[in-house]
């Protein structure tokens, strides 16, 4: 642990069941051990982290006695871990090997090693076969009679492993470099230029009819870089394809899939994305149902599903009008927020999402009863901070558009203030221009206010737009629409598919 507050942040990364399943263990320790269980609950339960209360409260050995929780909660995830992962099982195999070895129960470890490259192979653990072949002809020479023709098959299958790794590392640092380039503005010419090794591959993936025998892992690797490439160049049905690829690709490793569901979802996610692009909305649709539909029994993973699918399902309705009731979605969302234990940055996202869409369908009343389940917590945290300057501001929206004159006016000190703590009200920033934009909208009536809402959308889609801070749950956009749709008398949804279609 190098930093004060890796602890607090360890521990508020863990979930519901990992922090019960550490409490059971704690409380085997002893009573010599309460300390350290006293201290992580005392953790647990603080909002945001400060090192003086813990020194209060804890006045002696406090370093020594966080690096030795720290550790503590780190070998109880692994052990957590330890009978759902096959990755922990295959090295559990490998360290058995070694142990029989030593011992020379060479029949044992023979049958040890089978089952670690079994496993591996199944998952595309490169590396563990590695490993396991180089193992293998020391136990070879004790139980194969047919010993120079054994080493030579092996010799071969571990060429063919350093090929396929090699070729998994070349094409992940490819899509990563892609994946800068594409998001960041990092340039690509010059970062080929000090990787020559990777303008070969480069070659590869900008000739997509060009065949490339790769397998395990290297495989997916080249599709997400292709399905990247093909974005780069505005090619969105090739990208639409190549990511349908990178998804398939995990039907054949469902073990791999079951141990990195989270990979999995980002992959799903980037399909989703892709058929947004070329508005096959259908096909979005049949992801969304698919992924509602994974079997599973780990809490975690049905937690991520839920979270993943609702907001598809809300950029879904936005985008094709097809939208459920926002009171029945909002009770769906609502039973799985209590549910499950989502984390506290994945709870606004969502949280933020539903407020922005009780918005876009005009039910101010409902959006407000979204922006409150954030904007009205207590000592709120610093988590996705971004998120909650938005939702004071979308909050504030709703409040000029329910035009209640006893209540707009603490709104405005309220968000204000809010504002100011955050350090986010300053001239030059998007959230000042926009909170005096609103300020200077909510007294007007009849042509006035129709004429300000040109000033709000001109405002919002030229000085705005350069600002250098990031504009929170782009209300600079959402701003747009809403300008627009007010000026011209249309439903900000109209206005928003208006939009999109062109």
């Amino acid at each position: 642990m190098k930093h004060k507050e890796d602890l607090f942040h360890l521990i508020k990364s863990m979930s519901k069941s990992e922090k019960r399943y550490f409490t059971i263990e704690a409380s085997k320790w002893g009573n010599s051990e309460t300390k350290y269980l006293e201290l992580y609950q005392f953790i647990n339960g603080m909002k945001s982290y400060d090192e003086e209360v813990l020194k209060k409260k804890f006045p002696k050995n406090l370093s020594a006695d966080k690096n030795y929780l720290y550790e503590s909660l780190l070998k109880n995830l692994r052990d957590f871990k330890r009978n759902s992962s096959f990755y922990s099982r295959i090295r559990e195999l490998i360290m058995d090997a070694k142990n029989l070895y030593k011992r020379g129960l060479y029949s044992q470890v023979e049958n040890r090693l089978v089952e670690a490259k079994s496993l591996a192979m199944e998952i595309g653990d490169q590396l563990a076969l590695l490993e396991i072949n180089k193992l293998e002809p020391f136990i070879s020479w004790h139980t194969n009679k047919d010993f120079i023709q054994h080493i030579n098959t092996l010799f071969d299958e571990r060429k063919q492993i350093q090929s396929s790794l090699n070729a998994e590392f070349k094409f992940t640092e490819l899509s990563y470099l892609l994946s800068m380039v594409f998001k960041k503005g990092v340039s690509l010419e010059e970062w080929l230029e000090s990787h020559p090794d990777l303008q070969k591959m480069m070659e590869i993936i900008s000739k997509p009819d060009q065949s490339v025998k790769v397998d395990y892992h290297a495989k997916r690797r080249l599709h997400q870089c292709n399905a990247i490439h093909a974005q780069m160049s505005g090619e969105h049905e090739r990208a639409s394809a190549s990511f349908a690829e990178v998804v398939d690709w995990w039907k054949d490793y469902k073990k791999y899939k079951s141990e990195e569901f989270s990979r999995y979802v980002v992959d799903v996610s980037n399909l989703i994305n892709a058929y947004y692009k070329i508005e096959a909305f259908d096909k979005v649709w049949e992801q969304i149902e698919r992924l509602e539909e994974e079997a599973t029994d780990d809490i975690e993973v049905k937690g991520l599903i839920f979270l993943k699918t609702s907001i598809f399902k809300i950029l879904f309705f936005l985008n094709t009008g097809k939208a459920e009731d926002l009171n029945q979605l909002g009770e769906k969302i609502n039973h799985g927020l209590s549910k499950y234990q989502l984390n506290e940055g994945s709870r606004i996202s969502l949280i933020s999402n539903m407020a922005v869409y009780g918005f876009c369908c005009e039910n101010f009343d409902k959006c407000i009863e979204w922006c409150e389940k954030v904007t009205k917590q207590r000592n709120k945290s610093e988590t996705r901070i971004r998120d909650q300057v938005g939702l004071q501001l979308l909050w504030l929206m709703s409040k000029i558009e329910l035009d209640n004159i006893d209540e707009i006016e603490n709104a405005f000190r309220s968000v204000r203030r809010f504002l100011k703590q955050k350090e986010v009200f300053e001239e030059g920033r998007f959230e000042y221009t926009f909170f005096h934009l609103l300020k200077n909208l909510a007294p007007l009536f009849g042509r006035e206010r129709t004429a300000h809402w040109g000033k709000i959308k001109e405002e919002l889609s030229n000085t705005i737009l350069q600002a250098e801070t990031a504009v929170p749950l782009d209300l600079n956009e959402l701003g747009v629409y809403w300008a627009e749709s007010r000026s011209n008398g249309k439903s900000i949804l109209e206005i928003i598919r208006h939009q999109r279609k062109d």
